[in-house]
């Protein structure tokens, strides 16, 4: 029998290159999405944005791109604003090279979880490794402007 504690939730937030952010602006709720140069992968849909702004005429144009990395390497080379993992995102952020491109946060389809089996948690380093994760999970900043 497995042990299965939930870590962290993920959100998606909206972000792109400063460059970009300067040359077409900051995506503000209510404003259409056809206005920017979009980027999307099959695990961060702009479908998800467009559903919480309420774009209900809206329809994706953008190039998907295959996986999480390579959307938010073309995001930093300033191809296109893309809707990003917070937990990939966060070190883009820190360094620069991607910004928070709008206001709000909404919430990822998956969370991160701890899972062995039960009789594991009694070794020590399982138990210290557990610790160690939750740790580093509880000390995992949360989005700015998330939705509850």
């Amino acid at each position: 029998m497995l042990d299965r504690e939930k870590l962290l939730d993920d959100w998606l937030v909206p972000v792109a290159s400063p460059e970009l952010i300067k040359q077409h602006g900051m995506l503000e709720r209510g404003t259409s999405l056809a206005e920017y140069p979009l980027l999307e992968s099959a695990d961060e849909p702009w479908r998800v944005w467009a559903q919480v702004t309420e774009e209900a005429a809206w329809h994706s144009r953008a190039p998907s791109i295959e996986d999480s990395a390579g959307l938010l390497a073309a995001a930093e080379e300033g191809l296109g604003y893309a809707l990003a993992r917070w937990t990939l995102v966060t070190r883009s952020l820190q360094k620069g090279s991607l910004k928070i491109a709008g206001s709000g946060a909404v919430p990822y389809s998956s969370a991160y979880y701890f899972v062995c089996p039960k009789n594991f948690l009694a070794l020590p380093k399982v138990a210290h490794f557990r610790e160690w994760i939750f740790s580093a999970a509880a000390a995992f900043p949360a989005p700015p402007g998330r939705d509850a």
